[in-house]
């Protein structure tokens, strides 16, 4: 529903000059990866999308809005353990928060793309986030096709996630790619 209402939000409000184009992320062609510190080696693991939808004008990358939902009860970390642990009360605590939220609030150029600042929701707690991210519009066989990388970091204390007895690092370092096409 947040979605919805804030895509009504962000489409009534686009200048008439301006020629936005809304895309719809494929959750089965997209993923979002994710690896912890734990001593001295790393939990990698996923989180699938639920949905995403992007607006997104080429003549103009810094008019870029985002509205993503990802699916934390379809975590998996690595192993079996690691997965539970993860989607457990003192990490995502899936049982109360099946969902991550993340809406953008502001883009801007960069040598290498865009930086994305925006709002995340996790465990029912929002904090600001930041993601570098590059879109490749250049598939010359699907022209209504966007391939999307982002990468970025959120710190587990931000959003009140336990540390696991000090053994889990703070820092989760996220790497997205995302495969999205117009929307009809």
């Amino acid at each position: 529903m947040r979605l919805i209402l804030y895509l009504v939000l962000i489409l009534g409000f686009t200048p008439a000059l301006a020629a936005p184009e809304v895309y719809s992320v494929h959750p089965d062609l997209s993923t979002v990866r994710f690896r912890v510190p734990v001593g001295p080696d790393f939990i990698r693991g996923t989180l699938p999308f639920s949905s995403a939808i992007l607006v997104f004008d080429p003549a103009s990358p810094e008019s870029l809005t985002l509205a993503v939902t990802l699916d934390a009860s379809g975590a998996e970390a690595g192993f079996r353990e690691a997965t539970l642990v993860m989607r457990g009360e003192s990490f995502l605590n899936t049982a109360v928060y099946r969902q991550i939220f993340f809406i953008s609030t502001k883009a801007t150029k960069t040598a290498a793309g865009l930086g994305v600042d925006g709002d995340i929701t996790l465990r029912g707690v929002t904090q600001p986030a930041h993601f570098d991210v590059r879109i490749d519009a250049r598939d010359a066989s699907l022209p209504t096709r966007l391939t999307i990388e982002a990468t970025g970091s959120i710190a587990l204390s931000a959003f009140g996630a336990s540390r696991w007895f000090g053994l889990v690092g703070d820092e989760v370092t996220l790497d997205i790619l995302a495969v999205a096409d117009k929307a009809r």
